[in-house]
């Protein structure tokens, strides 16, 4: 079975959820604190974390953060907040999806398997790029390797930066990245694909000297562009 942390004080749903989840493959383990779900992510090694955003200690945000700091394990935001500044604030502190309270179970073991399935298309290699000396992709680790430098991405930002380097010089909609990375359909208004490339171009600025850059399309979506094509 599948290992998924689930952070949430909700102790009655975490119970329903262990055993529905187990019903489809998935053994869910419980903390019900920001501060005993981060032990646990140090201590484990899950493929998915289900964080609630209102904990008792700590707001999820913050746990968030803090987990970034040492872990890129995938995380599905659980939240009550309706607002899209609140949704686009967990996405900009790193996470990989979220669902909304209540949410239907079918969904939300749709949106684990989405998230399973990525991990799982990420193969155990290395892949270096044709035409840039040095910069190479680990499939297995997450992580951007360029000379002397190595940039450790979550599984989105990494499932984005592979589409992007499988079709250089193509821009790909945010309907198309919607679909091929985060496995779900598109709606007009989700700015997750946004957030996530946003994160990414900070992250890739911190490699120095590297060769490539994402470019915005208006009205169109993004496309990887090198160095001397973007001037």
């Amino acid at each position: 079975m599948r290992p998924v942390l689930i952070i949430d004080d909700d102790v009655e749903l975490c119970s329903m959820l262990r055993d529905y989840l187990a019903m489809h493959g998935f053994d869910l383990c419980m903390a019900h604190t920001g501060r005993d779900g981060l032990d646990a992510i140090r201590r484990g090694n899950h493929d998915v974390v289900l964080l609630d955003i209102m904990l008792p200690d700590m707001n999820g945000y913050k746990v968030l953060s803090a987990l970034r700091e040492f872990s890129m394990v995938g995380v599905l935001l659980l939240t009550t907040l309706k607002e899209e500044a609140d949704r686009v604030a967990g996405l900009e502190c790193g996470a990989d999806d979220f669902v909304p309270k209540p949410f239907s179970t079918r969904e939300l073991v749709a949106r684990i398997r989405a998230m399973v399935r990525r991990q799982e298309r990420l193969a155990a290699v290395t892949i270096p790029i044709q035409g840039s000396e040095g910069l190479s992709l680990n499939l297995y680790k997450r992580v951007v390797s360029f000379r002397e430098s190595q940039l450790a991405l979550t599984d989105v930002e990494f499932a984005l930066l592979k589409a992007l380097f499988d079709a250089p010089g193509a821009v790909l909609s945010r309907e198309d990245l919607t679909n091929r990375v985060l496995d779900r359909p598109f709606h007009p208004f989700d700015r997750s694909v946004d957030m996530h490339i946003s994160r990414l171009r900070k992250k890739l600025e911190s490699l120095h000297a590297l060769p490539y850059t994402i470019k915005t399309v208006r009205s169109s979506g993004y496309v990887l562009v090198s160095e001397a094509a973007s001037h």
